[in-house]
């Protein structure tokens, strides 16, 4: 029994060895084909794992992009196609009309059968639209200018310079005190304006009229303002725009309101008082 045993343990050994020699031989022919020793097949084999890693990974992300464009965006493009189809088709007919010339309704043909083209007309065509197109911005800026006008006083916080000569900004509250409690805080836009019926400066109109702070301001202007949509007015800097101003001191009254104490004080100042040391006690 503890014969055959050996000789079972014999023969793997034997198979063992033979696998051994045989790597070997496959080590020594690669080596001699190419040169390279076992640190350069070592080094051959990881290249080869990385790229073998590069290519599951773009499978991968292969996979994904066709779940979520079979999930999300097959269903948009459903949608959007026929919206995009119908308004390349209504361009493509325009510029055919406004390309082509016409006869009775109809596009006329050379004798080959072919669409006249007619750089002429093109001319007219465009030249009309571009003064239609100018024609209606102009009216519906003067539209929404005069349709939106509004008066109201604010209590200034703060300004800035966005753009020099063209765009301004300046913070300020409807009511006092100024408040998070009582959410009064607006922003407002000075902004040069060169359609009619309104051409002028903002720096010099109305920027260079607006204390920093502590003033009370009668403004006119124009545009649209929803308290509930400040997050959308701040993500499209879209404010109501300033074309008027008229500012004063806080009077008494406003002084009491505005702090509690009957004292406005600028920057300096209450950096100055915060500077104070305590009295020492008795």
């Amino acid at each position: 029994m503890s014969q055959d045993k050996s000789n079972k343990e014999d023969s793997l050994l034997k198979k063992v060895r033979e696998l051994g020699k045989s790597a070997e031989k496959t080590g020594q022919k690669v080596h001699n084909l190419t040169g390279l020793d076992s640190d350069g097949l070592a080094a051959i084999k990881n290249i080869s794992g990385f790229f073998n890693r590069v290519s599951a990974r773009i499978k991968h992300a292969a996979e994904i992009s066709q779940y979520v464009w079979n999930e999300y965006l097959t269903p948009v493009a459903n949608v959007v196609n026929p919206i995009v189809g119908w308004t390349a088709g209504k361009l493509k007919s325009a510029f055919m009309w406004a390309a082509f010339e016409r006869e009775n309704g109809r596009f006329k043909r050379d004798a080959e059968g072919d669409l006249l083209f007619s750089g002429k007309r093109l001319s007219k065509v465009m030249a009309g639209a571009a003064a239609g197109t100018s024609l209606l911005f102009v009216g519906a800026s003067a539209a929404y200018y005069h349709g939106t006008q509004f008066k109201e006083t604010v209590y200034v916080t703060g300004k800035q310079e966005i753009d020099t000569g063209e765009l301004y900004q300046f913070t300020g509250c409807t009511s006092l005190p100024c408040s998070t409690e009582t959410d009064n805080g607006k922003y407002y836009q000075i902004e040069s304006s060169p359609f009619f019926p309104s051409l002028w400066y903002p720096e010099e109109a109305v920027y260079a009229n607006v204390p920093q702070q502590n003033a009370a301001c009668d403004i006119e202007g124009y545009g649209v303002y929803f308290r509930s949509l400040r997050w959308l007015h701040r993500g499209a800097d879209f404010y109501q725009n300033i074309d008027k101003v008229s500012c004063r001191p806080y009077t008494e009254k406003e002084i009491v309101q505005a702090v509690g104490s009957g004292v406005v004080m600028n920057s300096t100042q209450q950096t100055q008082q915060m500077a104070t040391p305590f009295p020492s006690p008795p």
